[in-house]
């Protein structure tokens, strides 16, 4: 048994009240909170910027993962990445290349009756 399986994975609220504990989490489970943070950033930024009291226009928007967009649309990693430019998305930061789920969608329909 390794040392990770021992070791209990501190919550969200617990990295946030001690941000030091970052410093215990395996990088895997760092990628996947990271990658979990930075899918829900553009809808929590959006929802700050609101004034009190307002409420969002519509569901918030979903945003896929690079691994998502493979499943679902059957390109290569390296196809999106060579084709960023031209697709809707959002990139949090160097590591993370996220896409939004409704812009994606109508761009590919909008591919394939071109």
């Amino acid at each position: 048994m390794n040392q990770t399986s021992l070791t209990a994975v501190p919550s969200f609220d617990q990295l946030v009240s001690n941000p030091g504990l970052v410093a215990t989490l395996p990088p895997e489970t760092a990628q996947t909170f990271l990658i979990g943070i930075a899918s829900i950033h553009p809808v929590l930024l959006q929802r700050a910027l609101m004034g009190p009291g307002t409420q969002p226009a519509g569901p918030p928007e979903r945003f896929l993962t690079v691994a998502q967009v493979v499943a679902q649309y059957g390109v290569s990693e390296q196809w999106l990445y060579r084709h960023k430019r031209q697709l809707p998305h959002s990139q949090p930061s160097r590591k993370v290349l996220l896409f939004s789920e409704d812009k994606l969608r109508k761009w590919f329909a909008n591919k394939k009756t071109g």
